[in-house]
């Protein structure tokens, strides 16, 4: 327990000094040092390379998670690596196929939009397989209680890297093609300190290869579950990140060949812009989450109705008062950034409300991935990627980016309201009471007041007074009408 306490705290402040620097990155020197052509070049690598490298992976960093920690003896961990090694093989080289017979398809459909990412298809090739390796190494090592190390590298020692790189690009120290490569370098750096640090897995890789007959290596109940959390896997990253690929393709002007990724980059500012809205709901999972799974595992339905309910309410005040702060500060927070589009409060209007919805609506997510009624949670992502895609489709060439965010906030809706609906009819228990009313209510009155109060002429002036007076007016009113008593508890437990 003293181990998993240990790594759970250096894992939890490598993330969230992460996040921090990434903010830095991506809200403030990026759009900066890389313009907005090469910056939405960065987020199409990071956006295609979600969605292809689970096709690649193959359910494997599942697996691993499944059935190596429970496995008996040497012998079968070993099974479960040779049948994870083989997988990961066969879905890099199938991927990296399928990219090279889509070439002709990709510069049809991005060439007139986004002709920079044309002109890197090839590097992205790499990018990918890197994206594999490593998500294949991390789960590894996670299994074998090596999560610190890994976390690092991914949350901080990368954005650190990546931070140098921009820097040189803004100061012209280095070129854009020079960049492109070296921000794919700094995976492959990570990969490299990565098969560094795990060198134990390859010691013996040579003796124990050839050992194992191949019915036992390739268990079916192993890739029974591996397919299974594959198509969940390429599900949520279809949703979370199809309408980036979609911006890119459909977006176009007479007067640039790259107004699709010039759209991207703007897309991808708002939404994360937006993450602020969501980082209190991420830290009360972690808390939650091994609660929930021995509540669940004892079958205690009242802590877990109780707990459903307490983190409903806890998110319903902390991130929609950030909500609200972003909001009516979003003209200071996009002239810091540069934006100047016209759409961009509608994207930030769109994307800010869908993540607060997913955040109001609680752990429902995790209560039926707990519950065993994930396969009805897989139909409904799948439905909702195909929904993702349909709206996206038919908004974009309406609203353009705007309805790209329109779109994903529709579908996003409606699979939060599906899981809601799931809980209720499987688990018989919803995440609302009468104070979450009331903290809807309150939200509502506060966003409205201040958004009628009269601006100041000096726009920092004009931030600070009214996200003072919101916090003030907000917080009193919570506490008077006892909204409060749950996060006052909550607090007074890990203080």
């Amino acid at each position: 327990m003293n181990i998993l306490i240990k790594q759970g705290t250096w894992s939890t402040i490598w993330v969230y000094l992460g996040i921090a620097l990434g903010y830095v990155n991506n809200v403030l020197l990026f759009p900066q040092a890389l313009g907005v052509e090469l910056y939405g070049l960065t987020r199409i690598f990071i956006s295609a390379g979600s969605i292809f490298y689970p096709f690649a992976l193959l359910g494997v960093g599942n697996m691993l998670l499944r059935y190596f920690p429970s496995a008996k003896s040497t012998k079968e961990r070993e099974q479960i690596l040779l049948q994870a090694l083989f997988l990961i093989i066969l879905g890099v080289f199938g991927v990296t196929f399928f990219l090279w017979i889509a070439r002709d398809f990709v510069y049809q459909h991005f060439a007139g939009s986004s002709a920079l990412f044309v002109k890197n298809y090839n590097l992205f090739w790499v990018f990918n397989a890197l994206l594999v390796q490593l998500s294949f190494l991390t789960a590894y090592l996670r299994v074998n209680l090596q999560v610190v190390f890994p976390t690092f590298l991914r949350e901080f020692a990368l954005r650190v890297f990546q931070t140098v790189l921009a820097v040189a690009l803004l100061k012209q120290w280095i070129s854009p093609n020079i960049f492109m490569c070296a921000f794919v370098g700094s995976y492959a750096l990570q990969l490299l300190v990565l098969f560094w640090f795990s060198r134990h897995f390859f010691k013996d890789f040579k003796n124990f290869i050839t050992q194992h007959k191949r019915q036992e290596i390739f268990a079916r109940d192993r890739l029974y579950f591996g397919f299974f959390t594959f198509l969940t896997g390429i599900s949520s990253a279809l949703i979370s990140n199809i309408d980036t690929l979609m911006i890119a393709s459909m977006i176009k002007s007479e007067s640039t060949n790259n107004a699709g990724l010039s759209a991207v980059a703007l897309y991808a500012l708002c939404s994360y812009i937006t993450t602020l809205i969501v980082i209190p709901y991420r830290s009360l999972l972690d808390v939650g989450a091994p609660v929930l799974s021995v509540a669940m595992a004892e079958k205690d339905m009242g802590t877990l109705q109780r707990i459903y309910k307490e983190s409903s309410l806890l998110q319903t005040l902390i991130c929609g008062f950030i909500f609200l702060v972003l909001f009516l500060n979003i003209d200071l927070i996009f002239q810091i950034c540069h934006i100047q589009n016209e759409h961009a409060k509608w994207i930030f209007i769109f994307l800010g409300l869908t993540r607060l919805f997913d955040c109001i609506t609680g752990f429902n997510s995790a209560l039926i991935t707990l519950s065993g009624f994930y396969k009805y949670d897989l139909v409904l992502m799948l439905l909702t990627a195909l929904l993702t895609y349909l709206s996206n489709l038919f908004f974009i060439p309406h609203w353009g980016v705007a309805g790209a965010a329109a779109a994903s906030a529709g579908t996003l809706f409606l699979m939060n309201t599906g899981k809601l609906f799931l809980v209720q009819t499987k688990l018989k228990m919803q995440p609302f009471t009468m104070y979450s009313f009331y903290a809807l209510l309150l939200l509502g009155i506060c966003g409205f007041l201040f958004y009628l109060a009269p601006d100041l002429d000096n726009i920092w002036l004009n931030a600070s007074y009214k996200t003072m007076g919101i916090g003030v007016v907000y917080f009193f009113m919570a506490y008077q009408f006892g909204l409060l008593k749950t996060l006052l508890v909550w607090i007074r437990k890990r203080v």
